[in-house]
């Protein structure tokens, strides 16, 4: 079962700023890159994508990356929510 960390945001949410660092987090992808022509990866609900280093300047600083999509993608591809904060499993045995 997923707690409230995990939910996703209204679709009313959007914090209009791209992620300036690493992590997980909120997105929609509403303008994909190497999108083959019969392919449809735009989201069509909120998704947790993950942001990594692209060690790169600008646009290329980070890159996307969203399950089931293989190029990252562009960070400015995407309308962003919020971070989603690190949750470690529970252990089995405790």
């Amino acid at each position: 079962m997923l707690d409230a960390a995990c939910k996703s945001p209204p679709d009313t949410i959007s914090t209009g700023l791209e992620p300036r660092e690493t992590g997980y987090y909120w997105a929609k992808l509403v303008a994909p890159r190497k999108q083959p022509p019969d392919e449809d990866w735009a989201s069509i609900d909120w998704e947790i994508v993950h942001v990594d280093e692209n060690y790169g300047e600008g646009e290329d600083e980070f890159r996307v990356y969203v399950p089931g999509i293989g190029p990252g993608q562009l960070i400015s591809a995407f309308l962003w929510g919020p971070a989603v904060k690190d949750k470690k499993p529970e252990r089995a045995d405790a």
